[in-house]
């Protein structure tokens, strides 16, 4: 059976389609995301997730006429491009606990409303 076939299964309700596609391509999405998010394992595990739970969830978006694979690996890529962008947005906003002290320590500059304030007085 084709992965189209199957996409047209999986549109139906047939989680026994969904379970076969995910056996079919899941060690490549393992390998694409490991690729994009630099070899980190358990995210790519978590990220390969993430895309085969966009899988289920679009599959009613897939045009028959196309073919599954550029669709699919389409929207893989963009999952997992969306989880590194998550990854790293985590890790800016992300403050050790040392940095968390330097933070509670009162400023030695005033801040700008003081700064205004004193030059308009």
């Amino acid at each position: 059976m084709t992965d189209e076939e199957l996409c047209r299964r999986l549109q139906a309700g047939d989680d026994a389609a969904f379970a076969e596609l995910v056996e079919r391509h899941q060690s490549s999405v393992l390998r694409l995301a490991g690729h994009l998010l630099a070899g980190q394992g358990h995210h790519a595990e978590d990220a390969a997730q993430e895309v085969f739970l966009a899988l289920h969830r679009s599959a009613r978006h897939f045009r028959l006429e196309s073919g599954f694979r550029a669709w699919f690996y389409s929207l893989a890529r963009n999952v997992i491009l969306r989880h590194r962008r998550g990854l790293l947005r985590r890790l800016l906003w992300r403050w050790p606990e040392e940095d968390e002290r330097l933070l509670e320590m009162p400023d030695a500059e005033p801040g700008l409303l003081e700064s205004l304030e004193r030059e308009e007085t």
